[in-house]
C-alpha cells in the first residue's frame, strides 16, 4: 500500500490496527511523508467544504425538500466541520510532535553510518547499521576493521578494530576525539574558514582537506599523511606541517617529531612476513633505511648469500629492514627468512613504486632511504660491485 492510499484510509476512518501502526511509523521516520500527510488532510477538508457550499447553492432555501432535510444537513455540516477543523488540527499536533523530535535529533546528528559500528548511548551499547544517524554525544567504536562514519560535510572516518572515538561539531567545524586505536580520515574540502580537527591524548591535528591516519593510545600518538597537508601540534608549543609521505610522532613526555616515511607507507600494503602475516606499517616506518634483496632459489650464490644475510641480520640489527623482492613463497618459507617479503601477485605494484631490479644478476642488494633514494647497491646493470661493502654499511646504521 502506497502513502496516498494510507492517507485516504485514515481520512475515511477505515484503517486497520496494523495500517494505523504503519502510518505512525511513517510519520515518525519520514518528515517528508509527514508534510505530505498534513497537506492531504487539509486538501480533503477543503474539498468537503467546497462540496457543502455547492450543495447549499443548488437547493432553494424555502423548498419543502430543504425543510425536511434541514436537521440531517445540520448533522452533516457538524461532521464536515469536524473533518475540516479538528482532524487537521489533530493531525498537525501529531506531525508537529514527530517533526519536533526529528528536528531536535537532527540538530544533534553529526552524520550517518556507512559501515556498521557500535555506539555507547544512554549507558547502553548498540550496533548501528548503514544509514542510521550518529549523534555528537555517541561514543563510537568498531568491533572489526573498517567501521565507517560519513559526516555531514562529506568527510569519512574509518576505524580499526577496537578503536574508539567521539565526534562533535561547532561553528568552527568537526572535531574528532580519538581515544585509542587507529582512525583513517578522508576530509572533504573545508570552506568558509572551517577546519577539521582530530584530537588524541598527546596531539592535535588540524586539517583543511586531506587523507590521513591517526593512531593513539595513552603512551604514543602518530599521524600519517597520504594526501594533502595537515598541521600537527603537541597541545603546547611544538607544531609541524606534515606533507604526503611524512609521519609525525610523539611519545608521552617526549618531543613531537616529524620524519619521512614515504616508501614505508607505499610499500606496506604489499608486504608480509614469511608466514604470510601482513606487514606492520609502524615497524617499517620506524626504520630510516630499506634494504631490497633480489635472490633466486635456483642460483647457488643467491642461496649462499641468503644464509649469510640471515646470520648478519640476527647479529647486527639496526635502523634498517630487509625486503625480499621476488615473491617466491616457498623460498622464503623454506629458508625461514626473518624479514619482510613481497606478497604473491604484488610484484607489479611494488615495481611501480621502486622500479625493476637495477641489475642483470640474479642476486642483488640495494639500500634505500625512506624517500626512495638509492644509497648503495651490489650490482647495477652488468656491473658487479659485491655485497661486502653493503654489509659493512649496514653495520653502521
Amino acid at each position: 500500500m502506497n502513502n496516498e492510499e494510507l492517507f485516504e484510509k485514515y481520512v475515511s476512518a477505515t484503517l486497520s490496527e496494523a495500517e494505523c501502526e504503519s502510518l505512525k511509523v511513517l510519520l515518525r521516520d519520514d518528515p517528508r511523508a509527514a508534510r505530505d500527510f498534513a497537506c492531504y488532510v487539509d486538501e480533503t477538508a477543503l474539498m468537503v467544504s467546497v462540496a457543502e457550499e455547492s450543495q447549499q447553492q443548488q437547493v432553494p432555501e424555502g423548498s419543502a425538500n430543504n425543510r425536511t432535510r434541514r436537521p440531517q444537513k445540520r448533522r452533516e455540516s457538524a461532521l464536515r466541520l469536524a473533518i475540516k477543523v479538528f482532524v487537521p488540527l489533530a493531525a498537525m499536533l501529531v506531525i508537529g510532535a514527530y517533526v519536533l523530535v526529528d528536528y531536535v535529533q537532527n540538530q544533534k546528528a553529526i552524520g550517518e553510518v556507512a559501515v556498521a559500528v557500535q555506539v555507547e548511548r544512554n549507558g547502553a551499547i548498540v550496533t548501528l547499521e548503514e544509514k542510521q544517524l550518529v549523534y555528537f554525544d555517541d561514543k563510537v567504536s568498531s568491533s572489526t576493521d573498517g567501521g565507517r562514519l560519513k559526516l555531514l560535510d562529506g568527510s569519512t572516518v574509518t576505524l580499526s578494530k577496537g578503536a574508539t572515538c567521539q565526534v562533535s561539531k561547532s561553528t568552527h567545524g568537526f572535531e574528532v576525539s580519538l581515544k585509542n586505536g587507529r582512525g583513517e580520515f578522508e576530509v572533504s574540502s573545508q570552506k568558509n574558514g572551517k577546519s577539521f580537527i582530530v584530537m588524541t591524548p598527546l596531539l592535535r591535528t588540524t586539517v583543511i582537506g586531506t587523507h590521513f591516519t591517526v593512531d593513539a593510545d595513552d603512551k604514543t600518538s602518530r599521524v600519517r599523511v597520504l594526501e594533502g597537508l595537515v598541521k600537527v601540534d603537541d597541545l603546547k608549543n611544538e607544531a609541524h606541517f606534515v606533507e604526503p609521505g611524512e609521519l609525525a610522532v610523539i611519545e608521552k613526555g617526549g618531543v613531537l617529531s616529524k620524519k619521512n616515511a614515504q616508501k614505508a607507507m607505499g610499500l606496506a600494503p604489499y608486504l608480509c612476513n614469511a608466514q604470510g602475516e601482513d606487514c606492520d606499517v609502524e615497524y617499517l616506518e620506524s626504520k630510516n633505511y630499506i634494504v631490497l634483496l633480489y635472490a633466486q632459489k635456483w642460483d647457488p650464490s643467491s642461496r649462499s648469500f641468503v644464509l649469510q644475510l640471515m646470520e648478519f641480520y640476527k647479529k647486527f640489527p639496526g635502523d634498517y629492514e630487509v625486503i625480499f623482492m621476488d615473491a617466491e613463497g616457498d623460498f622464503s618459507v623454506k629458508y625461514k627468512m626473518p624479514w619482510l617479503c613481497v606478497k604473491d601477485g604484488m610484484e607489479e605494484e611494488v615495481a611501480k613504486l621502486l622500479g625493476p631490479n637495477p641489475a642483470t644478476y640474479p642476486l642483488n642488494l640495494v639500500i634505500l632511504d625512506q624517500e626512495g633514494k638509492v644509497l648503495k647497491q651490489a650490482a647495477k646493470g652488468s656491473k658487479w660491485h659485491g655485497t661486502d661493502s653493503l654489509l659493512l654499511n649496514l653495520k653502521k646504521l
